[in-house]
This record gives structure tokens, sequence and C-alpha cells, in this order.
């Protein structure tokens, strides 16, 4: 593979001209009252109106379009709107409730997460439900115009992605069934991922800025790729949607609701934790944006073999935990990040196994040197 050079800008953009794009969140929530199907729904949704509506002053109280008279459950909607302008839905998907929102800014998400904590993550534990480590995902959504101008962008963001493979393999999350990382793919698929990224390079020597190709391109070589995992699930065909990246619904057919999927995030304890999510993925493009030339392709830690002979396998990162936090402080870092702000959504067992703790004793001096500066 030809590595290109990289050049940088010998400036960076200001914070206000720069707001990145809108993300939209997928909160998911398990049960813990033991009510299943329809029923459990009901009793989310009562409990949600009992709080947000019939538990609120009028100037705080939530409020949403008239539900259909003919449902039994009229007076507890699934759709609620704030009064400070931002809106959510609840729904169910294979026994948890899933909370999608109105997409926003960082800066935007910022001003309202205490609002939305309280609303949606307070309400779930009123209503007896908890964001689980195995059940659902903290899916975020991208706004895929914000790249329409920005192939070159586009391309180093999913080349960023794919490079720091860490991210997928523990950091956000490790899910071999519903958003798999694009580093355990097999049958040729990392061939394929190249050949399709060097082909978008030549397009962009040519000012080519059709960048739906791209994805369409990769989520065809992930649904014809093949990897070890699958027949633990009973997965007849690795879905271009069940990956960590799902390109899915950017689609040229889906332009009105035209979004990239992060699916590789583990289901988010809080709003803030949500919220310091994005801004790292938004400071990251910031920092991608310095870049004026196509970004090497190149794994940063390799994942630890592929014979799993335990069902515990399947549910434990790959990855010596140590090289894969490594790889995710240079990410944060040279985000501008501080590395303090993003250690508690690490892999449970490593947070809780003195993983991260001997991380943090490994950096000495370093980090408070870093923070000095």
């Amino acid at each position: 593979m030809k590595i290109l050079a990289l050049s940088l800008f010998l400036f960076t953009l200001p914070a206000q001209a720069n707001p990145g794009p809108k993300f939209g969140p997928e909160f998911t929530f398990a049960q813990a009252n033991g009510l299943k199907g329809e029923k459990f729904f009901f009793q989310i949704r009562k409990l949600m109106y009992e709080h947000l509506v019939l538990g609120q002053s009028e100037k705080n109280r939530f409020w949403s379009p008239e539900p259909d008279t003919s449902h039994r459950d009229i007076k507890y909607p699934k759709h609620y709107h704030s009064p400070d302008n931002w809106w959510f839905d609840i729904s169910t998907d294979e026994g948890v409730v899933e909370v999608g929102m109105k997409p926003m800014t960082v800066d935007e998400f910022g001003i309202h997460k205490d609002r939305i904590q309280d609303a949606v993550f307070n309400a779930a534990k009123y209503s007896k439900l908890y964001p689980a480590l195995f059940a659902g995902g903290g899916h975020i959504s991208m706004d895929f115009s914000y790249f329409k101008d920005k192939p070159l962008l586009y391309r180093n963001f999913i080349v960023d992605l794919y490079n720091h493979n860490e991210l997928f393999l523990g950091v956000f999350s490790f899910d071999s069934r519903n958003a798999f990382s694009l580093s355990l793919l097999e049958g040729g698929f990392h061939e394929e991922f190249e050949k399709t990224i060097n082909a978008f390079d030549i397009m962009l020597g040519e000012d080519y800025s059709d960048i739906e190709i791209l994805g369409t391109d990769l989520a065809s070589k992930i649904y014809f790729s093949t990897d070890t995992y699958r027949d633990h699930w009973a997965i007849q065909t690795r879905s271009d949607k069940t990956v960590a990246i799902n390109f899915d619904k950017a689609h040229k057919s889906r332009k009105a609701e035209a979004r990239l999927e992060l699916r590789g995030f583990r289901p988010q304890m809080s709003a803030d934790v949500y919220y310091r999510q994005i801004r790292l993925i938004r400071n990251r493009l910031r920092y991608l944006q310095k870049f004026t030339e196509p970004i090497a392709i190149k794994e940063r830690i390799k994942h630890l073999g592929k014979e799993y002979t335990d069902k515990k396998d399947y549910w434990t990162p790959p990855v010596d935990p140590q090289e894969a936090m490594a790889a995710f402080y240079d990410y944060v870092t040279e985000a501008g990040e501080k590395w303090e702000d993003h250690q508690d959504y690490l892999w449970p067992m490593w947070v809780s196994g003195g993983e991260v703790k001997k991380f943090n004793a490994s950096l000495g001096g370093c980090e408070e040197l870093l923070k000095a500066r």
C-alpha cells in the first residue's frame, strides 16, 4: 500500500465556527420488574407519564401530540416534548426499552444534558429500568449531511475508526453479535477494505465528492465476509447492519434520514457519559480536519487468537487491556480531550479488575506534565 504523507494546517478553526455534526442517541434500558411484552411497555409508559407530566410543575411539564384515542393506553404516550425544545420517543426492542431523541450538536446536548438526565435516566430508574452491559446498545447516530462537502474528512474518519480498532474491542464496547468489530472480520475483508479505500482515494484525486459510494462498497464487503463468532449466534450471514460501523442508513435512497450509525457503544450509564463520548468524537473530527491528505491504513492493536472454547469468550474483548488503553490514550489526547474524562466508561472488567489503575500508574509523571501544559 502506498502511504501518503500527512500535512497539517497551521491553524485550527475556532470552536464556534465548527460545531460539528448533530448526534442522535439510542439509550437502552433493561427491565428489573419481571413484566414482559405489552404489559411491560404499558407499565413503563404509565410511570414515565406520571413522572414527566403529572409530577412536574406547569412550566416544567412535558407534552405529547394527541395519541390515538382508540388505544387503551391513551393517557400514556410514547412521544414527549420538553418545554425547552427537545423531544424523545420510547419503544421496545427484544426486551429492552429504547429511547430515541432529537439530534443535537454537542453544544446543544451540553445545554440540555441535566434535564435529559432527569427526564430519561431518572425516569427510567423510577420505572425500574437500568442500562445493562449485555442488553441493548448505546448506538450513536451522526448526521450524514455534515460530511457531504467533506469527502476527505469522511474517508479519514472511517479509516481512523478502523485504525483505532481498540474502540470496538472493549473501549466503547465489545459486542460480537450486534455491533461486531471490523477488526475481527475474516474472509479477506481487510484486503478488500484497503482496496475500497484506495479506489476512493483515486476518486478524491479527481475531485469526486459522492461519498455514499464509500459506505455502499464497504457494506458489501462486510456482508460477504466471515467471522469466528457467527455460528455461536446462529447467524447465517454477517449483516452489514450488525457491525460497529453501520453504513446502511447513509445510502442515497434514504436521504431524508441519512445518518451514519456507530453501533459499537455499550448502553450509556448517564447523559453525561453520552455527552463526553460525542464531544470526543466531535473533537476527533476537528483533529482529523487538520490533515490535507489521506491518512494511512494501519490497525493500532492486534486481537488475540481466533479459537473460542468457552461461552465467556464471546463476551470478553480479545485484546491486551494495556495495549488497548495505550491506543485509546492517544486517541483521546490527540483530540485535545482530558484522559481522566474517558476512563469510567471503559470495559467494566478493566475498571473493576484494576487494569485502568495499572495503566494510569504506567503513565508515571507524564500525565502530570501533560496536565500542566
